[in-house]
């Protein structure tokens, strides 16, 4: 019986897997080379949008109604007139995400450099790679947006729900799981929330509130975790990163870690147009607390209240109470929210104290993007304009290596490194978008080589037939300036999938061979010793 069979077998099996765990037979073999992967990379899809009066959920609302104010009712909807709609020519792929099942992939589209106020419409676009109708140049649902979307992220857990910011200062959540109108909530453009682009957006997970947020960044140096299930009324936390004698930050990016050493804190990394990248924490006593208690008070206070005034110093939180609760009063309110805290107009370094405890060597450009690596605590990593992408130790200033894509496989200038990921599957790859390649890095020390050498150990570009919309169909398409990667995106659940957009409005789609993704069982020790042995050179 199999039963027998397993008493019998069980144990030698074990004995030759533990066995196995203390072999070296293998330890100067290279998992990786270069010209293999490449060779048994496959280039799958070119997915392509073109904005269509069918099938498409379009929203707007009048720009005075998009301002927040206390007195005023829900905002107005009203359909475009299709006559009016701009052409989508020259949209590009500002994010590209894949859903937690893996077999939906969103984007969103806009301008990547022209992140301000206008009157342009955006779209957010889903493909379902699992439907039987799947066609390459039919997405599967789609929605416009009154302006451009400017980044993406898909919900760690929810396959249908996905975060997207705009570049007048929205924050977006969207559940494709509604076929009729996809769009749950909107934030408000306000003095205290987002009034400028949001170029990047992540969920994180707060054991305190047992739940996903959305943490945003946007232009004026605010970083704002939401709660999407209060319909993004007013952000629950608020983070202000300066640094001393400049004021606030314009942030292009953020990555959003919890520390493994500290249950009491929250580390943000946040990039700047100036090429800065700093690291701030949330307030401890903001966070200690899931029912936090405030002194001092006549009238019942929210949690979310609460949390906001413990921002505040306390030798200014008195005054902020006394004088919140004095307008309430006027008004005849009941209890306090949180937006009973803006409405009394707190000045900014009052209510959003500067959070920034740290800042690292910068770029000599604008800040692209900023990753933590999943695998290892200390290990992040931050690209930039300035064509440099480079890894950097939390609790080092210097970057710990420095490497530039486009240089390392040719002579020529140096181009601008627009994304970068770590794998969320194998702790040794990343990935970097430079041009119209991306560059694939194995994070391994080379047995010929006792310093770590970043070569990249794969190459991928899209075919030439599949590098621009409607290629016959526009004579002009050659004399546009040459096309860049703008976004990337691994695929945590079906790992060999791997997607990319562009600044023609294409996203493509490769299936990566085991190398770039299965995790072997010494990964996480070859991503340690290689760290371990950066800090040493650095």
């Amino acid at each position: 019986s199999l039963l027998s069979f397993l008493s019998v077998a069980s144990s030698n099996m074990l004995s030759e897997l533990e066995l196995s765990m203390d072999s070296h037979a293998f330890d100067n073999l290279s998992p990786i080379l270069g010209g293999a992967v490449e060779a048994n990379t496959e280039y799958r899809y070119s997915l392509t949008w073109r904005r269509s009066s069918a099938n498409v959920i379009k929203r707007n609302t009048e720009r005075k109604n998009l301002f927040y104010s206390v007195d005023s009712g829900e905002e107005d909807e009203n359909d475009w007139d299709s006559e009016n709609n701009p052409s989508d020519s020259g949209l590009q792929v500002t994010g590209v995400a894949w859903g937690a099942s893996g077999m939906t992939l969103a984007a969103t589209f806009g301008k990547r450099d022209d992140l301000g106020w206008c009157n342009d419409i955006g779209a957010i676009v889903l493909w379902d790679l699992s439907s039987r109708n799947f066609d390459p140049k039919v997405p599967h649902q789609q929605a416009q947006h009154s302006s451009f979307l400017s980044c993406l992220a898909a919900h760690p857990e929810k396959p249908s729900i996905f975060g997207s910011g705009s570049s007048s200062g929205e924050v977006l959540v969207y559940d494709f799981s509604r076929q009729d109108d996809p769009l749950v909530s909107c934030s408000k453009i306000y003095d205290y929330f987002h009034n400028g682009a949001i170029p990047s957006i992540r969920w994180t997970y707060d054991k305190y509130e047992d739940d996903w947020l959305l943490c945003s960044v946007s232009k004026d140096g605010k970083v704002l975790f939401w709660n999407p299930w209060n319909k993004l009324k007013c952000p629950i936390q608020c983070m202000m990163l300066a640094r001393a004698g400049i004021g606030s930050v314009s942030g292009n990016a953020i990555a959003v870690s919890m520390t493994k050493n500290s249950d009491e804190r929250r580390l943000v990394l946040v990039g700047s147009d100036g090429g800065a990248v700093l690291r701030g924490s949330l307030e401890e006593s903001a966070l200690r607390h899931r029912r936090p208690k405030l002194t001092g008070c006549k009238m019942k206070w929210s949690k979310a209240a609460i949390k906001w005034i413990l921002n505040v110093h306390s030798s200014q939180r008195s005054k902020v109470i006394q004088a919140v609760e004095e307008k309430a009063t006027r008004f005849n309110k009941k209890g306090i929210d949180s937006i009973s805290i803006f409405d009394i107009k707190p000045p900014f370094n009052v209510i959003f104290p500067n959070s920034t405890n740290f800042e690292y060597s910068p770029h000599s450009g604008p800040i692209t993007s900023i990753d933590t690596s999943p695998f290892h605590k200390n290990l992040f990593l931050s690209c930039s304009m300035d064509s440099q992408l480079r890894l950097y130790h939390t609790l080092q200033q210097i970057p710990i290596a420095m490497f530039e894509p486009s240089i390392s496989v040719s002579n020529a200038t140096g181009d601008a490194v627009l994304d970068a990921k770590f794998s969320p599957t194998k702790p040794t790859i990343l990935a970097a978008a430079s041009s119209h390649c991306i560059y694939f890095y194995g994070m391994e020390l080379s047995p010929s080589s006792p310093h770590p050498l970043m070569e990249p150990i794969a190459i991928l570009t899209p075919p030439s037939s599949c590098t621009a919309v409607d290629r016959q169909e526009d004579k002009t398409m050659e004399q546009k300036r040459p096309y860049s990667m703008h976004a990337i995106a691994f695929n945590k659940s079906i790992q060999s999938l791997f997607a990319a957009g562009d600044s023609d409005g294409m996203i493509h789609v490769w299936k990566l061979p085991q190398q770039l993704t299965c995790n072997t069982n010494k990964d996480t020790m070859m991503l340690n010793d290689f760290v371990s042995t950066l800090c040493k050179y650095s």
